[in-house]
């Protein structure tokens, strides 16, 4: 588990600068997403814009009722609202895109996290990774965030740098061509 208050400004950035190394790393490759999860859980409560004070896996979260069922990531936010997340980690090309989710690997977590006691539900993604039509309206239909979690890790950065005017808040709107969690709100 990791929380914000153990986070220093001066920490926070190495720990984001460290995790886009991260990503860098794992994103030109095929691999089965368990980095995302960690990485996601970590970063959460570094990232201002998502007002998040814990983040865990399913597996290491506490309160989970049962084994994994389609929900990678539950976050606690300041408010003591849930989000549930599911990461979804493709192998992106040199500009930065990968392959986009299918419905089919979305339908588990739906079935899971709709409807139950969270404030939120995202699909979180290591790029540039749109969402197949199908998907986009189920995504649509049940409100579910999509966040390119590199995107959102260097605007912190950019918050947090030393020439940026003290705001640690961030903008809204789209980074790379995905929705930011600003822009998903009503």
């Amino acid at each position: 588990m990791t929380t914000r208050t153990e986070c220093a400004k001066g920490d926070a950035r190495q720990q984001l600068e460290q995790a886009i190394s991260k990503i860098e790393e794992h994103s030109p490759h095929q691999t089965d997403g368990k980095w995302l999860e960690y990485l996601t859980a970590e970063c959460a409560p570094l990232l201002a814009e998502w007002d998040c004070t814990e983040a865990w896996r399913w597996d290491d979260w506490p309160h989970r009722p049962h084994l994994d069922i389609g929900i990678d990531v539950v976050a606690k936010r300041a408010d003591g609202g849930l989000i549930a997340i599911q990461c979804k980690s493709r192998q992106l090309d040199t500009s930065g895109a990968g392959k986009q989710v299918p419905l089919s690997e979305l339908t588990k977590f739906v079935a899971a996290a709709s409807g139950k006691n969270y404030a939120e539900l995202w699909l979180v993604v290591n790029g540039a990774v749109d969402v197949s039509s199908q998907a986009k309206h189920v995504m649509d239909s049940h409100k579910i965030a999509h966040i390119n979690l590199r995107a959102e890790i260097q605007k912190q950065i950019s918050a947090l740098s030393p020439d940026s005017d003290g705001d640690e808040s961030t903008t809204t709107g789209t980074v790379s061509g995905i929705e930011t969690r600003d822009a998903m709100q009503d």
